[in-house]
């Protein structure tokens, strides 16, 4: 068996292979992140000041792996440390599969131990957010790790998402939850669709792109009656990212909107979504926060109406993200550990410069979102009056 791994340090170049890209993507069943076009879009977008790396691994002339990796460096304490970190993938969203062909795993995990540090010019490799659900690579709690070099790899839970599995039926699925849960939907989705007169239409391809304003126009509404911003103040580039990535995904119908209106063809409620193999990750959503229209329930309405349609295509999960909330467990989810592998050499100089950053991180995480953005700023909001301010940048690049 020979193998043999190829460098590409630009997206033009990567194009190149565009053939192979896609019948690996196909063929290991990886996630929407490591497409073509999400990555076009994603370093158009978040690729500002960083260096790419595609790295191809062949064996006997056939594609069997592909990672890639972008580089950056932070000053924790003014020491430098270059990072090599998963491109394609977002914060919120954890990676359920790697574009790696089964049986191959063990050929990529002695790449980044043995080779992957120094191709990148890196102190570390942070691979995250990695989901439970996914243990063939380097952190299966089953594998014993060999390093083919003197590397540490730290394996760490960091965080839950939220994962409903999907049965072959609507049918099956609504037998998985309780009675008292059974009885509440179907009373109201006999009240919203026959006294309401509130239904649900499907849009997917180029109709997604030309719906994308109105619905971060809705989602935004929807925070700012509560005294937040939304996602999309709190993200500000993503609704740009967002909008060119129904552009150029819209040929797939990976994108959907599930919208719920009433019989004059008034807004209720929305739900976007990303389906992609037998997945569907479950974005955000809009919805009407006058109080006759949240008394109905129709945001739980869209929910179950989405996951019946998702059935019938033969989806076999959604993916709701990270976090715990309680409506999402009300809806059949389990939650998922979210793990992060880091790996650097085992020399002092490179224990120093991880712990300081991993340090840094923990602090501002504790300081700026946890104590500040979460629960002070809130406060300061209602005495003053001011507007909620987007995320720091500092912050959410150091979110490994």
């Amino acid at each position: 068996m020979r193998t043999r791994t190829v460098t590409i340090r630009s997206l033009k170049e990567a194009m190149s292979y565009a053939g192979e890209w896609d019948e690996l993507i196909s063929a290991s069943g990886a996630d929407i992140y490591f497409k073509r076009e999400w990555l076009s879009v994603w370093w158009a977008h978040f690729g500002q000041g960083r260096d790419l790396f595609f790295f191809l691994v062949y064996c006997d002339d056939n594609l069997v792996a592909f990672l890639p990796l972008y580089t950056e460096k932070h000053y924790p304490c003014l020491l430098p440390v270059r990072v090599a970190r998963l491109a394609g993938p977002i914060h919120y969203f954890a990676v359920l599969k790697m574009p790696i062909l089964r049986g191959y795993e063990q050929m990529v995990t002695d790449f980044l131990l043995d080779q992957a540090l120094v191709a990148t010019d890196s102190h570390a490799i942070v691979l995250s957010p990695l989901s439970g659900k996914y243990t063939d690579l380097l952190y299966s709690p089953e594998t014993s790790i060999k390093p083919v070099r003197d590397t540490i790899v730290q394996n760490e839970i960091i965080a839950e998402h939220t994962v409903i599995s999907l049965p072959n039926s609507f049918e099956e699925y609504m037998g998985g939850l309780s009675r008292k849960r059974r009885v509440k939907y179907r009373k109201s989705k006999e009240r919203i669709e026959t006294v309401q007169k509130i239904g649900t239409e499907v849009l997917e391809g180029a109709a997604s792109a030309g719906f994308i304003n109105e619905f971060i126009t809705r989602h935004t509404a929807q925070w700012q009656t509560t005294g937040r911003a939304g996602h999309f103040g709190d993200w500000p580039d993503n609704a740009a990212f967002y909008y060119d990535l129904l552009e150029r995904i819209e040929s797939g119908n990976n994108a959907r909107f599930y919208i719920q209106r009433d019989e004059k063809g008034e807004f209720v409620s929305a739900q976007f979504c990303l389906v992609h193999g037998t997945n569907c990750i479950a974005l955000l959503t809009a919805r009407d926060m006058s109080p006759e229209i949240a008394a109905l329930g129709v945001g739980q309405y869209g929910q179950f109406e989405r996951i019946q349609r998702l059935v019938q295509e033969g989806i076999a999960q959604i993916d709701s993200g990270t976090g715990l909330y309680a409506h999402k467990l009300s809806l059949g989810a389990e939650m998922i550990p979210v793990r992060r592998v880091i790996l650097f050499e085992n020399t002092l100089p490179s224990k120093i410069r991880v712990n300081a950053l991993l340090v840094w991180a923990w602090f501002l995480d504790l300081v700026y979102y946890r104590i500040w953005f979460k629960k002070l700023a809130p406060r300061v909001r209602k005495l003053t009056g001011r507007r909620p301010r987007a995320l720091w940048k500092s912050w959410i690049r150091t979110r490994f």
